[in-house]
């Protein structure tokens, strides 16, 4: 991981904390009815929208689902564990 940090590939960010736990509930509310995803699940989506990511990386079906329902990323790629 330090290499990937040292190369520019990860990078640190921080996440406000409310306004993640803000959008984790409207994420819920919308969504996980439907997929039936876990807390951290949703929390998960919530800080990558927040951090503007581009691509969501998940082996996780119910958090990619969420990711995909969000809208929010250009990429949400199908993995395979």
């Amino acid at each position: 991981m330090q290499e990937d940090l040292d190369l520019g590939r990860l990078r640190h960010a921080e996440v406000d904390w409310r306004e993640s736990l803000r959008l984790a509930e409207e994420l819920s509310d919308n969504h996980t009815e439907a997929i039936r995803a876990p807390l951290v699940d949703v929390w998960h989506v919530a800080a990558a929208i927040l951090l503007e990511a581009d691509t969501f990386w998940t082996f996780d079906k119910e958090q990619r689902d969420l990711a995909f329902r969000s809208a929010a990323f250009r990429h949400v790629p199908r993995l395979k564990a």
